[in-house]
């Protein structure tokens, strides 16, 4: 078992003690070259659930008290990013079993299938047995006999997370891992990206399923083994390690603003752009693709935004990473009725790395110094009261 499984474990078996875990931070980061971007640290009560199992039993999240819970959300039915995301978490439990920790962590599989209780039952029972988990610490929970069919996609959606169905039998999702620490508080979002819920005219399912499993297999288990031990060693992290808050929709908003690198982008005109360009008002920087379908969705809101807020003190940044130009970003600017965003195009892809992004979309607030006050990875729905009341904030300078 490789060191960093093992600084994960001496984590768990720490159960919140930081000074054990003190020495074994600067380590951990090292080893990751702080390449792992996936993880976001909170801390916040994790949304509380009561929900029933292959078995028939009920397990609520009170239930797991005093435990190191990792939890994820599932479609049974999808055939892509799922399974490879029920690979990880067998991996998981398979080190928790060889180092006789399955007492103290246990694993959460919560099914967000709106079709029918038994179909999605058999299942469950089937990931159970394909990935040969171990039903002594790990349970996939569903929604009981009489319950609405949404009540575990709301659920995910209180975690974060956004299930959508496209009315063809298929829910299109991020892939996220939680870590809920044994007092019952959410300490870390493990996400893996744009997801492969369905293919597009724009999207290579092949290519996003390899993606998936190069992830998966290469850095999937660091990225989430890093999570966990950050997330019983928080308290001890040095400031600006770790978000001072958790906004609406699990907005990141950072201790102190951090600088940005200098990043380069065009605007519809081919006018070449930088962060400098803006300084002076707030904006809201969205990193973004046509292919990437939770992109396309979150648009209209982020034009709404726009419309709300957008003017000499702040403006919606949309910055398309699509390597084919500006001119698929204005076909669906057009075809969406997108009439309040201005069009932005960095077809080298370079705000990814600039800005250490690996999953779109991925949003950042930045202040009107050119700082970014924070960020939010995945979807959102960007004119909802509470993001606007966030801008409103940003906007007047009002500190969170």
């Amino acid at each position: 078992m490789n060191s960093l499984f093992r600084v994960f474990l001496i984590a768990v078996v720490a159960l919140g003690s930081t000074n054990a875990m003190a020495h074994s931070m600067e380590d951990v980061e090292a080893s990751l070259n702080e390449k792992e971007r996936y993880a976001q640290f909170v801390d916040q009560p994790a949304p509380a659930f009561d929900l029933t199992a292959a078995d028939g039993n009920t397990l609520s999240l009170d239930d797991l008290n005093g435990k190191t819970v990792v939890l994820n959300f599932l479609y049974t039915r999808c055939t892509d990013a799922c399974p490879l995301h029920m690979n990880l978490i067998r991996q998981l439990q398979t080190g928790v079993e060889e180092e006789g920790l399955s007492e103290e962590v246990v694993f959460i599989t919560i099914a967000t299938d709106r079709e029918d209780i038994a179909g999605t039952r058999d299942n469950m029972r089937a990931y159970g047995d394909n990935f040969d988990l171990n039903p002594g610490n790990w349970h996939f929970l569903y929604r009981g006999e009489g319950e609405p069919p949404g009540l575990t996609s709301e659920l995910a959606k209180a975690y974060g997370v956004q299930f959508r169905d496209t009315g063809e039998g298929v829910q299109v999702h991020g892939v996220v891992t939680h870590v809920i620490d044994p007092g019952g508080q959410m300490r870390a979002r493990v996400t893996r990206g744009a997801p492969c819920g369905q293919q597009t005219d724009h999207f290579n399912q092949e290519k996003c399923l390899m993606s998936h499993q190069r992830i998966s297999a290469a850095r999937g288990i660091a990225v989430v083994l890093f999570a966990l031990a950050i997330s019983i060693a928080a308290p001890v992290m040095a400031a600006g390690k770790v978000p001072k808050s958790v906004g609406p929709q699990g907005f990141l908003i950072w201790e102190s603003p951090r600088t940005l690198p200098e990043l380069a982008f065009e605007d519809e005109d081919g006018r070449p752009l930088t962060l400098a360009d803006f300084k002076g008002k707030a904006i809201l920087l969205n990193i973004w693709a046509t292919w990437c379908l939770p992109c396309r969705e979150e648009m209209p809101t982020l034009d709404s935004l726009q419309a709300q807020l957008g003017g000499e003190q702040f403006e919606v940044v949309a910055l398309s990473v699509d390597h084919s130009g500006i001119s698929v970003v204005e076909k669906f600017y057009r075809k969406t009725g997108i009439q309040h965003l201005r069009q932005y195009i960095d077809p080298s892809t370079l705000a990814t790395s600039t800005l250490g992004i690996e999953g779109v979309p991925t949003t950042l607030l930045i202040d009107h110094d050119g700082r970014e006050i924070g960020r939010l990875v995945g979807a959102a729905e960007w004119d909802s009261p509470a993001m606007v009341d966030l801008m409103t904030r940003t906007i007047e300078g009002v500190p969170d």
